[in-house]
């Protein structure tokens, strides 16, 4: 989205992660002065479709929903949830066995609320809505890196991107 705005040198993901060039709804937006850049209109978040604000839902706006293989689901946000605790100093996550967390993660018990209810959300709202939610997966996306930021590309409504 910033091809036409910024050259190849100074392009912003050469020296910062994604994640700060795309503020999460979450975590950006609960500060007083939010670092969303209207140049690039574009945000992140991990919450489910049916918590998102309905001025969202009801805005047009494009969303690509992109999920992951469970077993790395689980995996990952465990190891976040451990470093990001520890970090804070929370004790008793510290000692959390994989194999409690995935109790936990099947019963559902995670931040971002059942993992499955989370996947077919997204999923239900992308089959009532394919001109404005797409849907795809972590591992299409890691195999067929180009195929697919085309297809995103062509989403957004950026279909000349060239690779």
């Amino acid at each position: 989205m910033t091809h036409s705005h910024v050259s190849e040198p100074t392009n912003p993901l050469l020296t910062r992660l994604s994640h700060e060039c795309v503020p999460f709804i979450e975590f950006d937006f609960r500060s007083s002065s939010p670092k969303l850049n209207l140049d690039v209109p574009l945000v992140a978040t991990h919450i489910s479709y049916t918590s998102l604000p309905k001025s969202i839902i009801n805005s047009g706006c494009k969303i690509v929903y992109l999920c992951r293989d469970p077993k790395d689901v689980l995996v990952s946000t465990w190891h976040f949830i451990r470093k990001v605790l520890v970090n804070e100093e929370v004790s008793a996550v510290e000692d959390i066995s994989l194999e409690d967390a995935f109790e936990f993660f099947c019963q559902g018990l995670s931040f971002c609320g059942p993992y499955w209810d989370h996947l077919l959300g997204y999923w239900r709202a992308s089959s009532e809505s394919p001109e404005r939610i797409l849907s795809l997966k972590y591992e299409d996306l890691k195999n067929e890196t180009g195929y697919w930021i085309k297809k995103i590309a062509q989403f957004i409504g950026y279909p000349r991107l060239s690779l």
